[in-house]
């Protein structure tokens, strides 16, 4: 908790300010001295993936992907619930996101994969199709950042780690054959601790 003492005469006022740092998207309570209030974190958003392009705000991440690359999916933002991530066997995080997609048809789908590490242990993935209309979805993608697979551990290194992402437009007969994107950088980092 931040604390600040201010010594005011009669008639006198001061600004202070205080900083706060949020670790998830969500609304946070403030309170001072019987004053309430509160204020929304939001989510980083997410650099172009197609020319990697940076933003501030998702109006203008939105008006440029229709002005430079209309029609196609994108990642509008991303978050992690937490900024540190116990490394134990087994065990997952998860990312959040928010993802634009075209309109796809029965039997396709967009797969959004995200991963810190190699991407086929460890990717989470939202899928986004089916017949879907054109829109803007949010979707949650668990992450296995320790996984057992074929005789072996795949584990990522201790400390901080580049989160990427990856997506396919796949049908009955397509897994990941088509890809839209492939590792790109969306400007988050997760922190692995033992």
């Amino acid at each position: 908790m931040a604390e600040q003492i201010v010594e005011l005469a009669p008639d006198e006022s001061k600004e202070i300010s205080f900083e706060a740092t949020p670790k998830e998207v969500k609304t946070y309570s403030v309170s001072v001295n019987g004053l309430e209030g509160s204020f929304k974190a939001i989510a980083r958003i997410a650099p172009c993936v197609y020319c990697g392009a940076q933003f501030t705000t998702e109006s203008d991440l939105v008006a440029h992907m229709e002005a430079n690359h209309p029609g196609k999916p994108y990642i509008v933002w991303a978050s992690l619930p937490e900024e540190n991530v116990l490394l134990t066997p087994g065990s997952q995080y998860s990312i959040k996101a928010k993802v634009f997609v075209p309109p796809t048809v029965v039997g396709e789908r967009y797969i959004f994969a995200f991963w810190s590490y190699q991407w086929e242990c460890i990717a989470g993935f939202i899928n986004v199709g089916e017949g879907t209309p054109a829109g803007f979805y949010i979707g949650e993608a668990a992450s296995y950042h320790c996984l057992h697979r074929m005789g072996r551990w795949y584990c990522p290194p201790l400390g901080e780690n580049t989160v990427y992402s990856d997506c396919y437009l796949a049908g009955i007969d397509r897994w990941y054959s088509n890809p839209v994107w492939k590792s790109v950088d969306i400007g988050l980092k997760v922190n692995f601790i033992a």
